[in-house]
């Protein structure tokens, strides 16, 4: 027998609490002690992971429309270029055709007809060559 058993101290025990009542209700305490922890965990966790996700959704959607926006701007930039351009040509140009350059979202193609625009004759050699005459 041990020093410590012969005065009167309990015996070792894989037990952290020596009582009955203490050995009877210590599990159920440490499992719902989980149970709660866990459920505030994941109630926080998906409260900072909306939080986080807004704020990546929010600076994903302001990058893309400033991208949509740049392009939209160019493509106002050329159709305002090449309406620059026929009208310091001389050209009267039919509302018809006006329409075309104003509604047309290619920049592709509004820069071809600028670079073209320097170089035809007429407003309606520039657009009857490249197939784009309205009507």
């Amino acid at each position: 027998m041990s020093n410590a058993e012969e005065e009167g101290a309990p015996a070792a025990s894989p037990w952290p609490v020596f009582t009955p009542f203490a050995k009877e209700h210590y599990g159920r305490g440490v499992k719902d002690g989980m149970e709660k922890g866990w459920a505030e965990g994941m109630a926080e966790g998906m409260k900072e992971g909306m939080a986080e996700g807004m704020k990546e959704g929010m600076k994903e959607g302001m990058k893309e429309g400033m991208k949509e926006a740049s392009a939209e701007g160019a493509v106002r930039q050329a159709a305002r270029m090449l309406m620059l351009v026929i009208n310091a040509r001389g050209w009267i140009i039919p509302p018809d055709i006006r329409t075309l350059i104003t509604t047309t979202s290619d920049l592709d193609t509004l820069e071809d007809w600028i670079l073209r625009s320097a170089t035809v004759q007429t407003a309606q050699e520039l657009f009857d060559e490249c197939g784009r005459q309205p009507g």
